[in-house]
This record gives structure tokens, C-alpha cells and sequence, in this order.
């Protein structure tokens, strides 16, 4: 499609339109430009998208020309401006307190020790001899006059074996109305005692004491001749957790009889449950777990900050661990109040313990954690007041020294344990 351009027949109407076109012809340039640029864009915006979804990782990366680089230091300029910098700040410090440097010692290495464990069983097998050892062409056949020993390490794969155990039937000749009698069957940990409390045993060392799943151990016992489903193996573990809790009490009254106990707890992620779990009737344990659970499903939250709690007894090596919801004081008086604990318990400076010596009509005493105490310490010494960090270093073991001997223990039992007890007077001469 053509368009009639109408030439004036005057000079001024000629020029007229010659401004006109220009300005038209100048407008087209501009859109022509913007458009291309807009091209341009897309076609790098085209090739980002095909280069993250198809390029290799190592390859994803263009550098861009508009992004500045990282200045490592490397030029003269940075160097000059990294020791003004420094001097800078060294003058603004003060006066600087000089460390004497550490000198590290090496250990000297223990001599290597070939030998294998003597407690280990032993047999003896003895070396075929060769008949050209056995004799000689000069004299005949040589004697054995001593035996030279060499040791070596053998392992057996663990072995299964099936227990039959014969169950008498007894009955009276010639008396059917008698019937038959037998002893009663043996209780076993799932029903027909198709396996006994050593299977048990060996799942629940492999589980928590070598930290093997119950995935893992099936190939373990796969190896040995039985090759058990894993619902097996963790209805054979619930069936042995539930005979767990005489044990479990019986250690926990060993640490609380003690008469010192140090406690501590740290976080564990509980995901919840489907359905909220039965309360039972005065427990509060009970109580607080559906609490904690309503709450938290109430917020649409798919976990909750559970804890669990070590008690340790400083003159019993045992550590007994207690599951709780939350970190509501209910648990701690739970476990040492409500158990009538008698004694002094070493805790950090959670309020659940603050209150514990009243809760407890004074039967149990706080004592202050010495490694809080001394952390605080490193920390005031980096501050500005290392003298009096200084100061409290030796009031702090003067008061360990008078407390760990007023307890009736020695240094070496209570270890980086040793506390200071609330309200001392070697507690009075810290502040």
C-alpha cells in the first residue's frame, strides 16, 4: 500500500514538510532502538534460562561485567590501606598488654605394642613338617628340640542356633479321663517365645550402642543365617523396652541415693503425632505432653522442642536420662523432688532449679556450676578489667578448694565438677 505525498508548489511549504519527515524518521530510529534493546534482553534472559536448566554446575557460572570483583589484598594500594587501617586501630586501643606466648610440648609417642590381647582365648595348631626338613641327608631324621610361637587374630561370624526345648506330656496309662498334663509353657518376650532375650540384647546394643538401624542389622543377621523384616525386629525391641523400667528405677534410685547429682539437658526436635495420646489420670507427665501437643497442633506446627535431661551422680558412674515435652520445671521436680532426692544437685542457672531448694522443704541444695563460673571468667578477661579477672581466679580456687572439702569428697571425685554452694561464704567473696 502506497501513500500520496503532496509536495507544496512553495518554498516554505517545502521545507515545512522537510521538518516534518524528520522528526517522523527520528521518532521510527528511537523505537527501533528501544525495540532492539528490548531484544536483546530477551535473548540474554532466553540464554540464562537454558544455561541453568541445561549446563552442567561447574559451567552454570557467567561472570557479569556489572558485578564488582573481591579485592583479596593483592595490589599495592590495598596493602597500603590494610597497615593503615591496622595502625589505625592499634592506636585507638590504648596502650596494649603483652601475653607470654605458649610453648607447645610434643608428646613423645608410646612405644608400638605388637603383642594381641591376652585375655583373648588361644589354641594351638602345629606346622606340618616337610620331609626335607624332617631329615637329614647326613645324620636321618632330626629331632624336635623347641617350638617357635607365632599369633594370629581370627574372627568367627556370630552364629544362630535354634533352641528346641522338649515339653513332657504326662498322662495316666489306661485312664483317659486323666487327661493330659504338662508344665506350664515359658513366657518369652513375644507371644510363642520364638525368640529369646539374647536376640533382644543384640538389637538394642546394635541400635544404641553402635548406632546401626534396624534396615542395617537386618543384613547383619542376613549374614548369619536368619534374615528377620524389620516389623520383627521393632516389635522385638518394644517387647524389651517394656520390660526396661524395674532397671531403669532401679539405677535412678542408685544416683539419687548418691546424695550428689549433676544435671544438664539439651534440645531434641519431637515431631507429633497423628492423633493426640490418651491423658492418664494423675500423671503429670501425661498431662503436660497433651498440653504441649494441643498448643503446638493448634499452631499448625509439625514439631515441637522436646529435651532431655542427663543426671549423673558424682560417686556412682551411671547417667540416667529422662524425656520431657518441654522445658517446664515439672520435670525436674519430678524427677528429684517428687522422688524425695536428698542432697546437693549441680546444675547451671535455669530457673527451674533456682526455686528447687524451697520446693523441696531444703532436703536439696543448688550448687553453681564452677565451668559457668569460669567461662565468665575467660570472658571478663578479654574485657576491660583483666585485673580484676585475675582476682577472682584465685578467690575462685580458694572457694573450690574449701567447698569440695567441706563436702566430704576429695579433688580428684568431683573433678571440673567442684561447685560452689549458693549463699557460701567462698560464694560471698567471688561478688
Amino acid at each position: 500500500m502506497t501513500v500520496e505525498l503532496h509536495i507544496p508548489d512553495t518554498v516554505a511549504g517545502c521545507q515545512t514538510l522537510i521538518v516534518e519527515l524528520t522528526q517522523v524518521i527520528a521518532e521510527e530510529q528511537q523505537k527501533n532502538l528501544s525495540l532492539q534493546q528490548q531484544v536483546e534482553t530477551l535473548q540474554l534472559e532466553m540464554a540464562e534460562l537454558i544455561r541453568r536448566a541445561f549446563q552442567k554446575r561447574s559451567e552454570r557460572y557467567i561472570q557479569d561485567p556489572g558485578q564488582l570483583a573481591i579485592d583479596f589484598g593483592n595490589s599495592p594500594e590495598a596493602a597500603d590501606a590494610a597497615a593503615g587501617l591496622a595502625e589505625a586501630v592499634t592506636e585507638s586501643q590504648g596502650p596494649t598488654i603483652e601475653v607470654k606466648g605458649h610453648t607447645r610440648h610434643k608428646k613423645p609417642n608410646k612405644p608400638r605394642n605388637e603383642q594381641l590381647p591376652a585375655h583373648l582365648p588361644r589354641y594351638e595348631v602345629e606346622l606340618p613338617i616337610p620331609d626335607n626338613v624332617r631329615f637329614c641327608e647326613e645324620h636321618g631324621e632330626r629331632k624336635v628340640i623347641g617350638y617357635d610361637y607365632r599369633e594370629t587374630l581370627e574372627y568367627i561370624r556370630p552364629q544362630l542356633r535354634v533352641r528346641v526345648t522338649k515339653i513332657a506330656k504326662l498322662g495316666c496309662p489306661d485312664e483317659a479321663a486323666c487327661g493330659v498334663a504338662s508344665p506350664a509353657r515359658p513366657q518369652g518376650l513375644v507371644e510363642g517365645n520364638r525368640y529369646d532375650t539374647s536376640i533382644a540384647a543384640e538389637i538394642i546394643t546394635a541400635k544404641s550402642g553402635y548406632h546401626l538401624p534396624l534396615y542395617r542389622q537386618q543384613d547383619l543377621f542376613a549374614g548369619s543365617g536368619w534374615t528377620p523384616s524389620r516389623s520383627t525386629l521393632l516389635n522385638i525391641t518394644a517387647a524389651a523396652g517394656d520390660l526396661l523400667p524395674p532397671l531403669i528405677d532401679h539405677w535412678r534410685k542408685d544416683v539419687l541415693a548418691s546424695g550428689y547429682v549433676a544435671t544438664d539437658d539439651t534440645r531434641v526436635t519431637l515431631l507429633l503425632p497423628s492423633v493426640l495420646p490418651t491423658v492418664i489420670e494423675n500423671d503429670p507427665k501425661s498431662q503436660r505432653i497433651h498440653e504441649v501437643f494441643s498448643e503446638a497442633m493448634q499452631d499448625d506446627k509439625p514439631s515441637v522442642t522436646a529435651r532431655m535431661w542427663a543426671y549423673r551422680s558424682l560417686t556412682v558412674p551411671l547417667n540416667v536420662f529422662d524425656f520431657t515435652v518441654s522445658r517446664h520445671r515439672d520435670g525436674v521436680d519430678e524427677f528429684l523432688v517428687d522422688r524425695k532426692f536428698q542432697g546437693k544437685l549441680l546444675a547451671d542457672c535455669y530457673s527451674g532449679y533456682q526455686g528447687i531448694s524451697l520446693r523441696s522443704d531444703a532436703r536439696i541444695e543448688r550448687a553453681a556450676c564452677n565451668a559457668h563460673a569460669r567461662r565468665k571468667i575467660f570472658e571478663a578477661r578479654v574485657g576491660t578489667n583483666p585485673c580484676r579477672a585475675g582476682w577472682r581466679s584465685g578467690g575462685e580456687a580458694a572457694a573450690e578448694r574449701e567447698d569440695v572439702g567441706s563436702a566430704g569428697l576429695s579433688a580428684e571425685s568431683m573433678g571440673r565438677a567442684a561447685t560452689v554452694s549458693d549463699g557460701s561464704p567462698a560464694a560471698d567473696r567471688q561478688q
